[in-house]
């Protein structure tokens, strides 16, 4: 079970913006990877990443192929039609680098990234 701690101080100042949180359009050139990533537990593989895809303003700039290619590189095909509550925290966890790696964002913020 996830929790949800919001910070108690401090501010993020990147590329002039003061607030990175009320600031959407910089909020979509960064994503955060923690250790235990959130889900939609019902959701499948293909749709977590078309809702982060979406979600960024990047399903228009990748295509079908390039996703089919990462899962496959990440040994997820098999697993693409899987509800998320069915993986294993390895395959979880290469489900949301899949979506970092199709995002593209210009900064990555990595939690544990040799976990």
């Amino acid at each position: 079970r996830q929790m949800c701690i919001r910070d108690s101080s401090g501010t993020i100042t990147w590329d002039g913006a003061d607030n990175v949180r009320d600031a959407p359009e910089v909020h979509r050139r960064l994503m955060f990877l923690p250790d235990f990533p959130p889900f939609i537990e019902t959701h499948t593989v293909l749709e977590h990443l078309v809702l982060l895809l979406r979600a960024y303003g990047r399903d228009d700039a990748v295509d079908d192929a390039r996703i089919v290619g990462l899962l496959r590189e990440l040994d997820l095909l098999p697993y693409a039609e899987t509800a998320l509550a069915h993986l294993s925290r390895g395959q979880r966890y290469k489900t949301a680098l899949a979506a970092l790696l199709l995002i593209r964002p210009e900064v990555w913020l990595l939690d544990e990234p040799f976990a």
